[in-house]
């Protein structure tokens, strides 16, 4: 709990950051693998918060000295415990599935696979070496200001999840 008060902001920042750069790996994922071009995320903003949601728990739960087996251990479980509740929830809310890993080699009702989670584990090893020291430099130097940027972000990101639920969505 400490950790969160001490670096609220800064995972606040950092989760709408990777949520808007992994709603562009999505589309390049989709371009270069499915041959489409199609909005990944499920809210009309740019941006699947899904991963900017597991980027903060993995990085929350993830401390510099555990040992690497124990961090992607974490990272698989946050992963695909993170992927199968969403899945669940959009398809309770939209009524169609966001993804189907079906016909993917050990899937758990088609919501988690394991060749997923290996991308994931892989994923979030590359963010927590190489993505947050920069990230953290990054928020570090922004000062104060990054408050203003995370409330306005915050507002934008409410506003979408509101209008995407009213339009979207029959509760």
């Amino acid at each position: 709990m400490e950790y969160i008060k001490k670096n609220a902001g800064f995972l606040l920042f950092s989760f709408y950051l990777t949520s808007v750069l992994f709603w562009f790996f999505e589309i390049v994922y989709s371009l270069i693998f499915r041959h489409l071009l199609v909005n990944p995320g499920t809210l009309y903003g740019p941006y699947c918060p899904i991963y900017g949601l597991a980027f903060v728990i993995i990085v929350m739960s993830c401390k510099k000295e555990d040992k690497l087996i124990f961090k992607i251990i974490k990272i698989a479980i946050t992963s695909a415990v993170i992927e199968y509740v969403i899945s669940f929830i959009c398809e309770k809310i939209y009524h169609t599935r966001i993804w189907d890993y079906s016909e993917k080699f050990l899937n758990i009702n088609g919501r988690v696979c394991l060749e997923m989670t290996v991308l994931f584990i892989i994923a979030g090893l590359l963010i927590l070496y190489f993505f947050v020291p920069p990230v953290k430099k990054l928020y570090d130097k922004m000062g104060p200001s990054v408050k203003y940027i995370n409330i306005v972000l915050g507002v934008i990101f409410l506003a979408d999840l509101i209008i995407t639920l009213i339009t979207k969505a029959s509760l």
